[in-house]
């Protein structure tokens, strides 16, 4: 886990950026971002959306889309490129927001994670 004295601090406004659904749009954005860039990856509840989302009219793709990029969220966290928040909207609606750690020449960018 990352540091928390040296971690950006996480704010309690929502990010204006809405990641697209998908593992490589994550890496994409991880790569890119700098040390406090903020961005939601999900809205709704993962856990419910990932495995019950198609009985709400969700894809079956996108359901494993979204089960795909929360493992990555989870990895590149504990890894110590991402803090992952929850800021909670409603009843089974949360913003899953990432916040860049930043890279370092010390620390290579982070590959995709089968």
């Amino acid at each position: 886990m990352h540091d928390l004295d040296t971690a950006p601090p996480a704010s309690p406004a929502l990010p204006d950026q809405v990641l697209p659904l998908g593992s490589a749009e994550l890496m994409a954005w991880v790569v890119n971002a700098m040390p406090g860039d903020r961005a939601i990856y999900w809205r709704g509840h993962v856990a419910r959306d990932m495995w019950h989302g198609w009985a709400a009219g969700m894809r079956r793709r996108d359901c494993n889309a979204l089960g795909e990029t929360a493992r990555l969220a989870f990895r590149l966290a504990e890894r110590g490129f991402l803090r992952l928040v929850q800021h909670r909207i409603g009843p089974h609606d949360y913003a899953y927001v990432a916040i860049a750690l930043g890279m370092s020449p010390a620390r290579p960018a982070p590959q995709v994670i089968a």
